[in-house]
């Protein structure tokens, strides 16, 4: 019965498997943005109005992180900044 609203980067692949498990159909809302940008994220969170967050954005691979440290730290920490 939660109204789960998500929040999340466009799909690297087409089809994705967000589309082929067709994961929209069963949200009350998504929204494209990326959360290191704290201006969208913030406009995201006031529309949805959340009790609860489960934040599981993250770049977890290890050989991307070593490609692009920077990108890293700004999604995994400041992205957790924003949505603090």
């Amino acid at each position: 019965g939660a109204e789960v609203y998500g929040y999340s980067l466009a799909p690297e692949t087409n089809p994705s498997l967000f589309m082929l498990a067709e994961v929209e159909s069963a949200l009350a809302s998504h929204t494209l943005g990326d959360i290191r940008d704290a201006g969208s994220l913030r406009e995201a969170m006031a529309a949805a109005r959340p009790d609860v967050v489960f934040h599981l954005a993250a770049q977890p691979l290890v050989r991307a992180s070593y490609r692009d440290p920077a990108d890293t730290y700004a999604t995994n920490v400041m992205g957790t900044v924003n949505v603090l």
